[in-house]
């Protein structure tokens, strides 16, 4: 369990972590409203989009609009980082004039070779590499800097988790002798639809799943989405919860 080196930390910092969600039409965008009822439900401090909040660079602007209507009235503060479906590459709905003219609260990862977001009323820094190119020779975790120990230190990359000794031949890989090396509290990953765990020692490291996983049901039989939840404690450091979202009862 890794233990916080600077007691300075805020005390608690709660976060929501979705990745994936692939908006394609508007009717699509209820899984977004699902994760913003989600984190209201959960009172979290801020929501993590790691990769692919859109599907393609086809999507019809009013499902841009919608998007972003439904991040700013959820007013938490928001990190958005492009994975290959919406990479920065000219095309993206992420580089619509529309994201240009948000508030505040929503923070959009653009620099190519990384960015640090620095959230000091939350005590935390978060950095993230925008990807403008899905091929093996984009490294999602190349070039990242020493964090602020003085805050909580999240990283976040959207790639193909390659395993200790596993061939390097997957587009935009995270190998997990890069994940052992990180120096933060919390690696936050998209690519890969389901829940899975591949911290490496003291490193938590997490693919949240996708909000619709498609042919996973739960126990009753009905198809359902997660996302992750992370609380922060200075005494414990990040516990991570596989959480359903909040069923979307809108009409």
């Amino acid at each position: 369990m890794r233990v916080p080196r600077d007691i300075k930390r805020k005390a608690k910092l709660k976060v929501l972590h979705t990745s994936d969600v692939h908006l394609t039409t508007v009717d699509s965008c209820k899984y977004l409203e699902m994760i913003a009822d989600t984190a209201k439900r959960e009172s979290v401090d801020l929501v993590l989009i790691v990769g692919d909040l859109f599907d393609s660079s086809r999507v019809e602007p009013d499902v841009v609009e919608r998007a972003i209507q439904t991040l700013t009235t959820m007013d938490i503060k928001t990190v958005i980082l492009p994975g290959n479906h919406d990479q920065m590459d000219g095309t993206s709905p992420l580089e619509a004039a529309a994201f240009k003219d948000m508030g505040s609260t929503i923070h959009l990862v653009t620099e190519v070779e990384g960015e640090l977001v620095r959230l000091a009323d939350l005590g935390v820094t978060i950095w993230g590499r925008a990807m403008e190119e899905h091929s093996p020779t984009f490294q999602p975790l190349r070039g990242i800097p020493s964090l602020d120990d003085g805050d909580w230190r999240i990283a976040m990359a959207h790639g193909f988790h390659v395993s200790r000794g596993e061939m390097i031949d997957r587009s935009s890989p995270i190998l997990a002798e890069e994940i052992a090396a990180l120096d933060v509290d919390y690696l936050a990953l998209g690519h890969v639809h389901v829940f899975r765990d591949v911290s490496e020692g003291n490193v938590k490291a997490y693919y949240s799943g996708a909000p619709d996983e498609g042919d996973f049901v739960d126990k009753l039989g009905v198809s359902v989405g997660h996302v992750a939840v992370i609380t922060f404690d200075p005494d414990f450091g990040p516990e991570i919860f596989h959480m359903p979202l909040l069923e979307d009862k809108r009409e």
